[in-house]
């Protein structure tokens, strides 16, 4: 699954999560050297190489890559020269890509699912890519999202059988598809989307209520 996180905020909740994680530094006419951010300062990164020998000058953009758990990001950035102890100052990235492994089974979109949310006070339909028990894949035409909105809706699985759920966006490709995990969803409807991931026929839900409340 690739995403890719912009925003200054979700830019630096990643960084802080990241810590003093393993990265590897990437420059034109240089080896790849791995190291670590000693501190943020400002809007700015302290790259410490475990080389010490290594960028004893400045140098100009670079490229980062890493791993955050599982997933592999990677992030283009310009630089400030060294600091007083010699160490490089990368300035913080305007979007950090990340390719994350997709956990659980997913299945295309067949005929008959619908996913109809609340967007800018409006209930929309969007066309279902793929889904799972975890997450699903969507786009929608004259509709622009953002990493880390969250929409409300609902699920049809078969005519008339509706299931509440609450995602959030993930990622947003540049063919318009747009990636969402599922943050709240009832047992039946999570039971449910996992039978259709693993190509089985649904069985018949509760008929629920639907309403629906931006954040």
């Amino acid at each position: 699954m690739h995403e890719v996180i912009v925003g200054a905020a979700y830019i630096g909740r990643f960084l802080r999560e990241l810590g003093d994680g393993r990265v590897t530094l990437l420059c034109p006419d240089r080896s790849p050297r791995a190291g670590r951010f000693a501190e943020r300062v400002g809007d700015c990164l302290v790259f410490v190489p475990d080389d010490a020998a290594f960028l004893a000058d400045p140098c100009g953009p670079v490229r980062v890559e890493g791993l955050a758990g599982e997933a592999r990001f990677a992030f283009d950035a310009a630089t400030e020269g060294l600091n007083e102890d010699g160490r490089l100052i990368v300035v913080l990235p305007t979007e950090i890509e990340r390719h994350q492994p997709r956990t659980g089974e997913r299945a295309r979109a067949h005929a008959g699912l619908l996913l109809r949310v609340g967007v800018d006070g409006e209930l929309v339909d969007l066309d279902l890519i793929d889904l799972g028990e975890t997450g699903l894949a969507f786009t929608a035409e004259d509709l622009s999202f953002r990493v880390g909105q969250r929409l409300r809706g609902h699920l049809e699985l078969e005519e008339n059988s509706y299931v509440p759920v609450t995602l959030e966006i993930r990622h947003l490709r540049a063919d318009g598809v747009v990636g969402a995990v599922v943050v709240d969803i009832s047992p039946g409807g999570k039971h449910e989307l996992g039978r259709i991931a693993r190509g089985l026929p649904t069985r018949p839900l509760p008929t629920v209520g639907f309403s629906f409340k931006e954040d």
